[in-house]
């Protein structure tokens, strides 16, 4: 199925996804706004989890409570040409469980926490992608984790991916630390 178009707001789960929750699913979604959405479990946005699939292309997440996006249990999400940004909570997105997740042409900026989360043995790859003016940008939880970057823009370089050791970080061609400079 698919999601065009739309928004995404102002939604409370006492369980996970505040504003998006897709279990066994495969679904895209375009051009949606997801914000103001809380929970007081895993992703306060968007949790795809048990196995879901799916493409995010245009998607802005922003100021929502408890992780903004969650990627769990041997899920697949490629983000492309979207934002993670001012999440309150947990993490800006948080990749767990052995799940996969591909960033490419975004940006995860102005997170309370930490930018991109990673836990038991997930995969996220980062292509022209920033990364920048979060608590922390890129966090490792435990070992077996896999993290692949090309041509992206991480504050403070590879020195601020915490909790390097037992994780395989490929830092590819085309890596910076420069302001963005963002408006």
């Amino acid at each position: 199925g698919s999601i065009t178009g739309g928004v995404i707001e102002g939604n409370i789960s006492d369980g996970g996804g505040g504003g998006v929750l897709l279990r066994i699913s495969d679904v895209d979604f375009a051009d949606v706004v997801i914000r103001g959405n809380s929970t007081s479990y895993w992703g306060g946005g968007a949790l795809f989890e048990q196995g879901s699939h799916a493409t995010l292309y245009r998607v802005i997440i922003t100021g929502n409570h408890g992780c903004a996006l969650d990627v769990a249990s041997e899920s697949h999400v490629v983000l492309e040409d979207s934002e993670i940004s001012f999440t309150v909570g947990y993490s800006g997105a948080l990749i767990r469980t052995e799940a996969e997740a591909a960033f490419n042409n975004c940006t995860i900026i102005n997170n309370q926490t930490i930018g991109i989360y990673i836990d038991n043995a997930s995969e996220v790859d980062l292509t022209n992608t920033i990364v920048w003016d979060n608590q922390a940008q890129i966090r490792f939880n435990g070992n077996g984790e896999l993290l692949n970057l090309s041509y992206s823009d991480i504050e403070g370089g590879l020195e601020r991916v915490q909790n390097l050791e037992g994780n395989e970080v490929n830092w590819g061609d085309g890596m910076i630390d420069s302001d963005p400079l963002f408006v």
